[in-house]
């Protein structure tokens, strides 16, 4: 299952070429577009609705300014299942995460790690979230270089008004879940 999600006002120019190029490399896979609505919720929430019908073997998630370059499917067939596969592995204030515009998991680190925290609002911090929650329980992050996407950082969500804001109120919320120190943190307060 693929879970694509992104902005309506831009479905022509990022979302639709993403759905295509999915389309053509792998036609048989389940694609699910779930709609933001970054701007009542957050991406957690999008993805959690999308995945409430996930029973497939491989999770894939893709940001709707990510492309498609190459089929997948033989690739998941020979990867390990306890590792949290993406394309960017990203280090910072202590802690390691893959880069939430594409991420790849086996059902089994789902089914133990459930849904993405839907405290976190809009952008910001769900891939920081998610990733420290499948180490904690007891997952591997690996950057994969061989995963047929790209992200071509595009990112409509850094332009909505009051987006840091939110980003530092996740920061927050993130510091107070982890019981990290006040002076944590990847962003100036």
């Amino acid at each position: 299952m693929v879970i694509v999600t992104g902005f309506p006002q831009d479905y022509e120019n990022w979302t639709k070429p993403l759905l295509e190029d999915l389309a053509r490399y792998e036609p048989l896979e389940r694609v699910v577009y779930e709609e933001s609505i970054r701007g009542e919720g957050s991406w957690a929430i999008d993805l959690n609705k999308a995945a409430e019908s996930f029973e497939d073997e491989w999770l894939t998630v893709l940001n709707n300014d990510s492309r498609c370059i190459g089929p997948f499917k033989e690739l998941y067939s020979r990867l390990p299942h306890n590792i949290l596969m993406g394309k960017a592995l990203k280090e910072g204030s202590g802690l390691r995460w893959l880069e939430g515009a594409c991420l790849v998991m086996h059902k089994d680190i789902w089914d133990k790690v459930g849904p993405f925290d839907e405290n976190l609002k809009s952008a910001g911090f769900t891939d920081v979230d998610y990733s420290l929650r499948v180490e904690l329980a007891g997952f591997e992050l690996g950057e994969v270089s061989s995963l047929p996407f790209e992200h071509l950082y595009y990112s409509p969500q850094y332009h909505v008004k009051g987006v840091w804001d939110t980003i530092r109120e996740n920061q927050k919320y993130f510091r107070r879940k982890y019981k990290l120190p006040a002076e944590w943190g990847l962003y100036a307060d």
